[in-house]
């Protein structure tokens, strides 16, 4: 039976901010020289263009659907839809002396972006309550700009993935595996966390 809640409770209980806050933090030590911020839910097109969302070159979090899940550890969780939106305008290379296609420079953002997410040290975040990137359905990377905001001198883009968030108890991953361990005469030892009916198998072989 579900509990009640107060709406303070809630809101502290709910992981969603945090992970894009991680997200952000994350992105941001890997990829210097673009500005990563957090956006509140679904970015629409025309909102990116009339209302300079994030400067280029610059990509902004957000998430477009979250689904209720049940993982196999009986703890209940979030499949989140993730999006980076990516905008980008043409770039002057100081260094090469030259100047790069906006579109060369979006193309640069967003493959380095599916890597990440392919990076399971990278993409966890730091945190212990999410899954990896699942790979059904894959991350994708994709264009939004139109012809409009092409005519401005950007270009958008945005790259999607899926990952659940544990928000009732943990990860089923979370937790490390109990240990065994033998002796010269191999006798098994013990640590905590392996259930006592294994526990007396065990000992039952070695008898």
């Amino acid at each position: 039976m579900i509990e009640a809640k107060t709406l303070s409770g809630l809101i502290l209980d709910n992981r969603i901010e945090a992970v894009k806050t991680a997200i952000v933090q994350t992105i941001t030590s890997h990829l210097s020289g673009v500005t990563v911020l957090s956006h509140p839910g679904k970015l629409d097109i025309s909102d990116v263009v009339e209302n300079d969302i994030v400067k280029a070159p610059g990509i902004a979090i957000g998430w477009t659907r979250i689904r209720a899940v049940e993982d196999v550890s009986a703890s209940h969780g979030l499949m989140v839809e993730f999006a980076a939106y990516i905008v980008v305008e043409d770039l002057a290379d100081i260094g090469l002396k030259r100047r790069v296609d906006r579109e060369v420079v979006g193309h640069a953002i967003g493959g380095f972006l599916l890597q990440l997410l392919g990076d399971e040290d990278a993409a966890s975040w730091g945190l212990t309550y999410i899954g990896l990137p699942l790979t059904t359905p894959p991350a994708e990377f994709r264009p939004l700009f139109t012809a409009r905001s092409f005519a401005r001198g950007m270009a958008y883009y945005v790259v999607t993935w899926t990952q659940t968030v544990f928000e009732h108890g943990a990860s089923p991953f979370s937790t490390e595996t109990p240990q065994v361990s033998e002796t010269e005469d191999e006798q098994v030892l013990f640590d905590d966390g392996i259930p006592d009916e294994i526990r007396a198998l065990i000992e039952r072989d070695q008898s």
